[in-house]
């Protein structure tokens, strides 16, 4: 075997080192994902103009720690003041390189078996209050509803039937079956109607009569 001075190698290696950084540059301007995993949450946050995102995953006692059954995704302040009132900030669709980088993220790391999702509620993002608003204009359910009285009990309303008979979520299915899942159905408890300065201010129609769930999740299935 031939033998090289010291000095020989040591410099093969430096233009061996500068060579490889050269064909794998290091990204620049990649804004930073804080991790936090205690218990049975695994949360990934970032900030993005200002804003802070963040993606959890929640594992429960029947998942028997194995893995991550359902996955948030909130934006802090997902709203803007309008002066008179909170407007929706933007369009979800917007949101989705965040979605799929945080996403991507924490799948290289916790294994995630999927049965809900949950996002801010459709009044906070443009598209989907849009969407939502159509639905209920048009929904059987809702004016089944007011054919019996003129401002129907929300305590009495299933908001569930009157979001499956659209899809104002499909942006949402198709980000979902990126990752091999699809909209299965719907949960919503509480709820309250609209205020005519939030739809005067939105340009929409002041009179007209929205019901929107306080607290509202999307079940969803495994697709082949």
């Amino acid at each position: 075997m031939r033998k090289y001075p010291i000095y020989v190698v040591f410099t093969l290696l430096i233009l061996s080192c500068s060579h490889n950084e050269h064909k794998t540059p290091v990204e620049i301007n990649k804004t930073p994902i804080t991790i936090d995993s205690t218990g049975w949450n695994y949360t990934l946050t970032m900030i993005t103009n200002k804003t802070y995102k963040r993606m959890e995953f929640r594992s429960y006692p029947v998942d028997s720690g194995r893995f991550y059954s359902e996955m948030s995704y909130h934006t802090d302040p997902p709203v803007v003041d309008s002066g008179c009132m909170f407007c929706p900030k933007g369009n979800i669709v917007d949101e989705f390189a965040d979605i799929k980088r945080l996403w991507d993220t924490a799948r290289t790391k916790i294994r995630i078996n999927l049965g809900w999702v949950t996002f801010d509620s459709p009044e906070q993002y443009k598209d989907i209050l849009r969407d939502y608003i159509s639905l209920v204009q048009s929904s059987p359910t809702w004016k089944s509803y007011l054919r019996k009285r003129k401002t129907p009990d929300l305590n009495s309303v299933w908001l569930e039937k009157v979001f499956q008979e659209g899809n104002v979520y499909e942006p949402i299915d198709s980000l979902l079956k990126h990752y091999g899942y699809s909209i299965a159905g719907y949960n919503t408890e509480e709820s309250y109607y609209l205020t005519r300065k939030f739809l005067r201010t939105n340009g929409y129609d002041s009179t007209l009569l929205i019901p929107m769930p306080l607290i509202f999740g999307i079940s969803v299935k495994h697709i082949n």
